[in-house]
């Protein structure tokens, strides 16, 4: 990808969707076996609002992106990549959990 970095809704501080903020993230060197997803949807769901206002079970620490949803595009992929090649569509139901940090509420992601 050309870009160092991506847009993604960030949580900086536990409250209201009103809190959240667009910020421009660093992209990091994908680890073996990974790759880098360009989000095309995302979906807001009732767990995504409990975490960001501090009431879900699981707790991030601040800052994170919010997203257990994502859907889109295998756009690189790093050292000993797994069966997904670039260019295939891919869905992450479970993003949070797999992309940590990089939620599905992100212009690309790490999976």
């Amino acid at each position: 990808m050309a870009d160092s970095s991506y847009r993604a809704v960030v949580c900086t501080e536990l409250g209201p969707p009103e809190r959240l903020e667009m910020r421009r993230l660093p992209c990091a060197a994908l680890a073996p076996g990974t790759v880098r997803i360009a989000i095309k949807a995302a979906g807001i769901n009732f767990p995504d609002l409990l975490m960001i206002q501090g009431k879900y079970q699981h707790r991030p620490d601040l800052p994170f992106v919010p997203g257990q949803e994502a859907a889109g595009i295998v756009a690189e992929a790093g050292p000993e990549p797994d069966s997904f090649s670039v260019g295939r569509r891919r869905y992450r139901p479970d993003a949070y959990r797999r992309l940590r940090r990089r939620g599905g509420s992100a212009g690309r992601a790490d999976a």
